[in-house]
């Protein structure tokens, strides 16, 4: 207990004696899932950070960047990569995991503060339903609710949250009924076709770009060229001067999935791989990530 409150979680107000600060009691508090950080530290960061330096050691200094090949995380387990591990545990290493992406979803500039989202709803075909957006990937699905927060009269089922079936079968306090949930691996043939929009928060950040380019290939096979929007918010790496909270989220990435944090001119090069091409990235000064907008070449 001294050792916390010289740390200030606690204050130390007499012999043996605390009470809890703002940041402890931040640190309880569900609803932002601050906590969840705290305890994927103990799952997966700490533990994959620790093992990184034996790990580059071994492997000659190579960059890892295949998870099938040259995975930190699997090195660390014995042959289990991060994803494997929180679909095996998914109330466990998966629920801190999930809850740590949200917490950073909520504290996160919102991307629509960053990106005009009329450009998605005006001129959209909403007849008998056609999908207008699919959060691929999406966890609790925070980017969906606050796109139509932005548009509160959109119809129900246009919005689709895709994400495993383990997590999209938690129950999801207060998400809205018109949403539509979807169990889905991004590596399959997405069964959404012709969205006027196709959104990736935080996950093509967690893949080698081989794998990055299976998961935009199964989006191009259900694109309305000329129609559909590819959208991707995530870190635009500045060739120099980045903040320390974008390189402290390159290296977790590199400890835990073989993933990265890219440049303008990699998610160029990346994309062209899928034969799309980045038509504008949407940035913000307080922003750590951008919105990319792609369509098909």
């Amino acid at each position: 207990m001294r050792h916390i409150a010289a740390l200030y979680m606690l204050e130390e107000t007499g012999v043996d004696t605390w009470k809890p600060t703002t940041f402890s009691l931040g640190l309880g508090e569900e609803s932002g899932h601050i906590s969840a950080g705290v305890i994927c530290g103990d799952d997966h960061t700490i533990p994959c950070a620790l093992n990184m330096p034996t790990f580059l050691a071994k492997h000659d200094y190579k960059d890892p960047v295949d998870m099938s090949k040259l995975d930190n995380y699997t090195d660390l387990t014995g042959g289990t990569s991060f994803f494997e591990a929180c679909a095996a545990d998914p109330e466990g290493k998966g629920g801190s995991f999930i809850g740590l992406m949200t917490a950073l979803r909520n504290h996160k500039m919102d991307w629509t503060d960053i990106y005009n989202t009329n450009k998605i709803v005006n001129g959209a075909d909403l007849s008998g339903n056609t999908p207008l957006f699919v959060d691929i990937g999406g966890a609790h699905g925070l980017d969906t609710e606050r796109l139509l927060s932005r548009h509160p009269d959109l119809p129900k089922d246009v919005l689709v949250l895709q994400d495993t079936p383990e997590v999209v079968s938690m129950e999801i306090e207060g998400l809205d009924s018109r949403i539509k949930r979807m169990g889905y691996d991004f590596f399959t043939p997405q069964p959404v076709a012709g969205s006027r929009a196709y959104f990736f928060h935080a996950v093509p950040h967690d893949w080698p770009d081989a794998d990055c380019v299976r998961m935009f290939e199964q989006v191009k096979k259900v694109f309305r060229k000329g129609y559909s929007k590819l959208l991707i918010y995530e870190v635009v790496l500045p060739e120099a001067g980045a903040t320390n909270m974008q390189t402290s989220l390159d290296l977790e990435l590199m400890n835990c999935t073989s993933g990265m944090e890219r440049t303008e001119d990699d998610w160029i090069s990346l994309l062209k791989q899928a034969e799309f091409k980045i038509v504008d990235i949407s940035r913000h000064p307080r922003a750590v990530e951008s919105v990319i907008e792609a369509e098909l070449e």
